[in-house]
């Protein structure tokens, strides 16, 4: 879900056991379903520490306006946290989606004391709407715990300065609902002219515990309806009894009237909370039935620079797309950019190392 700072948070919760319920998805085996992905043969784009000295780097959240791509992404001074030294949202701007420029240098949203994202601000995912920038992402106070996460909501008319709602959208309050004991990690999409929330949900429903990825929707970007279960792990893919503990990190794609929902998936690997593979779901319309693909996009075992070295995670998924003239698909085909995050934690020091990691995509 996160880098370093973020992924000992989710270690705390491994004893607690998430169990996975059924839900509306479906294994589609078409090929032509799903698209396919390349890799980009000069990965990473972006690295520790670029941008400036100790940049822990993470959670890209990407948007393309005109000719320019912008990314909202996070950091931190390393990965030792404190009150001094919170994640930060940054922007970047690049004009082709390999070479990237801080703008502004200084975060656009950051902790502010007293407040309910005092302890530090997360996995922002920003959509525009009606012209106004919404920025939906994981906030929490002092102390970092997991079971304090909330998803807040900040607005900018210009995408670069952003100010924060007085009180979070959706918060764990302990009830016995599929998000009683966990929220975080928001992806946002604009959908049928609403808002689309995705998140990670951890909680209770029928007294099982269950993790899933929920949706909740709105008009205006501040007023939701009740939150439901989008989509559950995919256990004929990842069965419970190998480990797998459940999906995080959602990122959500609108194209015409389909839906594809991209996340990390979590597995057990000695005792460690790991993210060790990438999986896409697909709807059309508000039909509910989600369709998954049969095999992951990608595991960490896939590149020499996610290869399985110890708690080596791949994660943190965002797309964006465009059309293309005269394809094998037909007049126009769908090429995609993917970014994605790559953390590796050394036994030896101890200092995570981690990269956006940019995949092109073709297909529809």
């Amino acid at each position: 879900m996160k880098v370093n700072y973020s992924s000992s948070k989710y270690s705390k919760i491994t004893t607690v056991v998430f169990l996975v319920l059924s839900s509306s998805t479906f294994t589609q085996v078409d090929p032509g379903f799903f698209p396919d992905f390349v890799p980009y043969q000069a990965n990473p784009i972006i690295r520790y520490g670029d941008g400036f000295a100790d940049a822990a780097w993470n959670d890209p959240c990407i948007l393309k306006e005109g000719d320019q791509y912008i990314m909202y992404i996070t950091a931190a001074d390393g990965f030792i946290l404190s009150e001094e030294n919170t994640v930060k949202v940054f922007r970047q701007v690049s004009m082709d989606g390999y070479e990237w420029t801080l703008s502004p240098i200084t975060p656009v949203l950051e902790a502010a004391s007293g407040t309910y994202f005092a302890g530090g601000t997360e996995t922002p995912s920003v959509v525009k709407k009606d012209g106004i920038y919404h920025m939906y992402l994981t906030c929490y106070p002092p102390g970092n715990s997991p079971f304090e996460f909330v998803i807040g909501h900040a607005t900018s008319l210009d995408g670069l300065s952003f100010d924060m709602d007085d009180q979070p959208v959706l918060e764990s309050d302990g009830s016995a609902t599929m998000y009683g004991e966990l929220v975080g990690e928001p992806a946002a999409v604009v959908f049928n002219d609403s808002i689309f929330v995705f998140f990670t949900a951890g909680g209770i429903v029928s007294e099982v515990p269950v993790n899933s990825i929920g949706l909740m929707k709105s008009s205006d970007g501040i007023n939701f309806n009740d939150a439901q279960i989008a989509v559950t792990l995919p256990e004929d893919v990842y069965p419970s009894s190998e480990g797998y503990w459940g999906l995080s990190t959602p990122s959500a794609l609108a194209i015409h009237d389909s839906l594809y929902l991209f996340t990390d998936v979590a597995q057990m690997i000695d005792g460690n909370w790991t993210q060790v593979a990438l999986h896409q779901f697909k709807t059309f319309g508000s039909t509910g039935i989600w369709y998954h693909d049969d095999a992951p996009i990608h595991t960490r075992a896939d590149f020499d620079w996610t290869n399985g070295d110890y708690l080596a995670e791949i994660r943190s998924i965002t797309l964006i797309w465009r059309m293309t003239d005269s394809c094998a698909f037909g007049t126009q085909a769908i090429t995609w950019r993917v970014f994605l995050v790559r953390i590796l934690r050394t036994i030896s020091s101890l200092i995570s190392k981690e990269a956006c990691m940019l995949i092109r995509i073709t297909g529809a």
